[in-house]
């Protein structure tokens, strides 16, 4: 192949990596956080899915990621008890919003994705 392909491809991979160190730069003190947080349970098998609460400056956040190349539908996660129970839980790096109502909230996962979810 030619220099010219992989000047694209690395170009790609660096503009990829860029924005993932961007996103963990600015989710350094949620993921460091000490603050005592319970975690958040999820309905798929713990072989397709991961996920990490965190309490920082009083928002509670969920990181979950599906390791699985497969999509999973209505993924369903529950907050822990002393979490909160309803409001509006914010998607970050992705401009939408979700429901939580009794401490549950549902999302769609595609094949390796990840989402991180910020209630306040």
């Amino acid at each position: 192949l030619s220099d010219h392909y992989y000047g694209i491809i690395n170009e790609r991979v660096g503009a990829y990596m860029k924005d993932i160190n961007r996103e963990m730069q600015s989710l350094r003190d949620v993921i460091l956080s000490e603050e005592i947080a319970g975690e958040a349970g999820f309905d798929v098998g713990v072989r397709h899915m991961r996920a990490i609460t965190r309490l920082h400056r009083g928002a509670w956040h969920v990181l979950a990621c599906n390791i699985d190349h497969k999509p999973f539908e209505k993924v369903t996660f529950t907050m822990p008890p002393d979490g909160p129970k309803d409001g509006m839980v914010e998607v970050v790096f992705e401009n939408r919003t979700l429901p939580l109502e009794d401490g549950v909230l549902t999302d769609d996962f595609a094949g390796h994705t990840r989402h991180i979810y910020r209630i306040k």
